[in-house]
């Protein structure tokens, strides 16, 4: 049986968001959510366009997209945890946004 409860789905590598050999954990998670809140404004107009809402709070450490009042999927930037609505036994490995938008896009997909 695995000492974890949780699943860890990866999405791969970021492009945009690499990660650097020898880099420490704590600047890279600070690396992460700066380059998310440079393109937060790219996140926003593309759930607005979905027809969803985008709430970031934490001073950008926890973002939430919403259709209405229902969360669709929570994502902290820092760690690169994406989940579904509010699953959190179950995650996504997201590095950047362009991630988050192609799974929130699968998931908007399979909800259609």
């Amino acid at each position: 049986m695995s000492r974890s409860r949780n699943s860890m789905h990866r999405l791969g590598r970021s492009s945009s968001v690499p990660y650097i050999e020898g880099e420490a954990a704590q600047d890279r998670h600070v690396r992460r959510e700066a380059a998310a809140a440079d393109r937060e404004a790219e996140l926003s107009a593309w759930c607005q366009g979905a027809g969803l809402d985008l709430r970031v709070t934490g001073e950008g450490s926890h973002w939430r997209i919403l259709r209405s009042k229902e969360v669709i999927a929570q994502w902290w930037p820092s760690s690169g945890r994406l989940v579904r609505g509010e699953c959190y036994r179950s995650a996504w490995k997201a590095h950047d946004i362009t991630q988050v938008m192609r799974q929130v896009g699968k998931w908007q997909g399979a909800a259609a």
